[in-house]
């Protein structure tokens, strides 16, 4: 129902739009255009001949709201369920035929623009397997590559398959010791590394050694203009060391044999991000992979949101991470454009490219709604206002537009009069929504390229409070689940059926099923229990770990995610509600899922950039908390001066870069920010009032106590992994003295 209480609230919200559009209010949507790039990080009914589809074009609809991008008419997409692709290398042999001429690449991460069509990728990887074969790599062999996102990284990575061997992957940022791990845990007889510093550090101490020996040859990407013998002189590398650079495996052009595997081949080892030093070898095999390229869909009954020949995609993530790397192969599989980006680019690239997709993290997605949150906060009380009246209707109309569409997270579908009354009540809001998206809404999505289709977020999950403001801007975001061990994607939202708060149905060919943890008996639909996957997309095996491998896969063939989740009685959904080993049990033997209630935390709390909960055998929970500077001073408990002084020793973008302050700079800052009571109380007011209004949070789930940070769990400083999640046993046993003091002072 429409309150009584705001009908005024409406025709003041008419009033000041239109005194919004003769005071010069513009302004705002200027600045947040500026704001939200982030720092940190069914077939078609119409078929033609040959292997395209041509699809009509299809005119957004305002009053969904969910505002598509901009379509051209005629567009062409390539068939997949057509194509005869078996293994990966098979898709870049189809589209040079297809589609050579269209632009495949574009890479100016390294400062030299590249672009590449699909016909010059395919010659690509082709010249570099032919090179690879000429220094001695067969069928079934297994290289190392350890570098960050290029277009070489690619080229070499599809190369390798090309040439029959499987590659080993991980960032050039992770640990030497890791690194070194993996390549012994693989079996590798060969490494690519980014620079040649890399491979230096990578050659101390133990080296790089695996059952092979050491490395029978090493490829650098970018070297510098160096050759592989200006390296070893100018590095003293070992003068028995194989060196060479990437263009000079480029001009071997030697000629490629061509080979033939199976799809149950080897095609990629993708090592979890552990917490330990031994992280786990996921082996992913041709087949795996190709059922995420032919079976995967953000919208199966509206194609024309799936990627097609001539979109873009800007690429953020890690390339060596599943997600990313199966998104990549995804999009390019259907004639789209890759735009590889950094920290540093991504704004630009954003304007300049206006990509279709965006595929990331929820990280990224959180920085761009603390960007707008900061940008409506600097404008004038009147402006502030009418903000706030915009996002209250807006927030209105999405609320019973889900309704109307019966995406709702309950025991039952909503009833044939909830549906009406739904849509009554959209249709009396419809004119006041459509002046919030003309005024501000449109100006965030500009912000963002102003041509998405999809926005896509995976690799944990997406805060509500992130899942509304999306939603209420007009941009459609959808959720993946999966693990690395699923390729990844067991269960995705899709355009015409995304329900918030879910991660969707399984592709096909996947079958789900939601098991009692202790039974290990399938329970009734709404109840929680461990998620089992099985389907052509789950590994085979953790490289050389026969027990791990035991204890992921079931006899029955079903793959044990370690996620609990239920499956929503009125839709059919998956939920996921945590991770079972993070389970916190309480001294009164109450049992607390963390991950809901961290993620409404940071959400919803301004104060909060980061929080872990605690409470593990205690009375209650506490949490250890890393606090946002700016918004300290946006309550007055530190002044501006001191925020800009924090703010600068946190740095830009702590979570992959680290801290720019030293050691003692931030020890310093922390204890004085710990020493004043008011933050540590108004923080924790912050946190409980949050929680008190969450309708599901109950009262022993409440944060009792919480300890002030000021640096942030990151990579460098080993509590984070490299795709942004925190490791919790690290943490903890970092902090235990601080941890075991929030329940020695209650």
């Amino acid at each position: 129902m429409i309150s009584v209480k705001i009908l005024p609230k409406l025709v003041a919200f008419f009033f000041l739009s239109n005194l919004y559009l003769s005071n010069g209010f513009k302004e705002l949507g200027s600045r947040i255009r500026k704001s939200v790039a982030v720092s940190n990080p069914s077939q078609p009914n119409q078929k033609w001949s040959g292997s395209f589809q041509t699809l009509p074009f299809e005119k957004a609809s305002r009053l969904k709201m969910s505002i598509a991008a901009p379509v051209s008419p005629q567009l062409k997409v390539v068939d997949v369920a057509s194509q005869a692709w078996n293994v990966l290398p098979d898709i870049w042999d189809s589209l040079s035929n297809l589609i050579g001429d269209q632009v495949a690449i574009i890479d100016n991460i390294h400062g030299k623009l590249v672009e590449l069509t699909f016909k010059q990728v395919k010659e690509t990887q082709t010249v570099l397997a032919g090179g690879l074969q000429r220094l001695g790599v067969s069928v079934g062999d297994c290289l190392a590559l350890f570098s960050e996102n290029s277009h070489r990284w690619l080229m070499l990575e599809q190369a390798i398959m090309r040439a029959g061997a499987c590659n080993a992957v991980r960032g050039a940022s992770a640990p030497v010791e890791e690194l070194q791990y993996i390549y012994e845990n693989s079996e590798s007889s060969g490494v690519v590394v980014e620079n040649a510093q890399q491979l230096q550090q990578l050659l101390a101490g133990p080296g790089l050694v695996s059952k092979h020996g050491k490395p029978k040859f090493a490829i650098v990407l970018y070297p510098d203009g160096l050759t592989g013998s200006e390296l070893k002189a100018k590095l003293a590398l070992p003068e028995d060391l194989n060196l060479f650079s990437y263009d000079e495996l480029m001009e071997m052009q030697a000629p490629f044999t061509q080979v033939s595997f199976e799809p149950d081949a080897k095609a990629t080892l993708v090592y979890t991000s552990g917490t330990t030093s031994k992280p786990k070898g996921v082996v992913l095999r041709h087949n795996n992979l190709m059922h995420q390229v032919k079976n995967c869909s953000f919208s199966p009954k509206k194609r024309l949101l799936d990627p097609c020949v001539g979109d873009s995609f800007v690429s953020i993530l890690p390339c060596w991470h599943i997600f990313e790397r199966t998104a990549e192969y995804f999009c390019l599989s259907r004639g789209a454009r890759i735009i590889y980006s950094n920290v540093k680019n991504f704004k630009n690239d954003l304007v300049k490219y206006k990509p279709n997709f965006l595929i990331a993290v929820p990280r990224l997605f959180e920085t761009i709604y603390k960007s707008a949150q900061q940008n409506f906060k600097a404008q004038t009380a009147f402006k502030q206002k009418l903000v706030a009246i915009f996002t209250a209707v807006s927030m209105l109309y999405v609320k019973f537009r889900r309704i109307a569409r019966g995406l709702v997270v309950r025991a039952k579908a909503p009833t044939i009069f909830e549906k009406t009354w739904a849509v009554l009540v959209m249709s009396v809001l419809y004119p006041f929504q459509m002046v919030a998206d003309k005024l501000v809404w449109s100006k965030i999505r500009e912000g963002l390229g102003g041509n998405m289709k999809i926005i896509v977020s995976g690799g944990s999950s997406l805060p509500s409070a992130l899942e509304d403001f999306f939603e209420m801007v007009g941009e459609r975001i959808i959720v993946g689940y999966g693990l690395t061990e699923t390729s990844p994607v067991i269960s995705n939202r899709v355009a015409e059926h995304n329900l918030v708060g879910s991660v969707g149905k399984p592709p096909p060919g996947t079958i789900l099923k939601i098991v009692n943890p202790e039974t290990g008996r399938e329970v009734s639909k709404g109840q929680i229990g461990v998620v089992l996957a099985k389907g052509p997309q789950i590994m085979s095996e953790y490289m050389n770990n026969p027990e791990a491998s035991a204890a992921a896969i079931r006899d029955d063939g079903f793959f044990d995610t370690g996620d609990l989740g239920m499956i929503n009685p009125a839709t059919g959904d998956l939920m996921i509600t945590g991770r079972a080993k993070d389970t916190i049990v309480l001294s009164n033997g109450e049992n607390i899922e963390p991950q809901p209630i961290e993620d409404l935390i940071v959400g919803r709390c301004k104060t909060i950039d980061q929080i872990m909960l605690v409470g593990q055998d205690q009375r209650f929970l506490g949490a250890l908390v890393a606090v946002n500077p700016n918004e300290l001073a946006t309550l007055k408990l530190i002044t501006q001066e001191d925020a800009q002084r924090l703010t600068k020793l946190v740095g830009l973008t702590p979570l992959t870069s680290g801290v720019e302050g030293s050691k003692q700079e931030i020890q310093n800052e922390t204890a004085w920010l710990q020493s004043n009571p008011d933050i540590k109380a108004a923080v924790l007011k912050e946190i409980k009032r949050v929680c008190k209004a969450a309708k599901f949070i109950r009262p022993y789930e409440m944060v009792t106590n919480i300890h002030i940070l000021l640096e942030p769990f990151t990579i460098p400083n080993g509590k984070l992994t490299q795709t942004l999640k925190v490791k919790k046993n690290v943490v903890t046993d970092e902090f235990s003295k601080e941890i075991q003091a929030l329940y020695t002072e209650k």
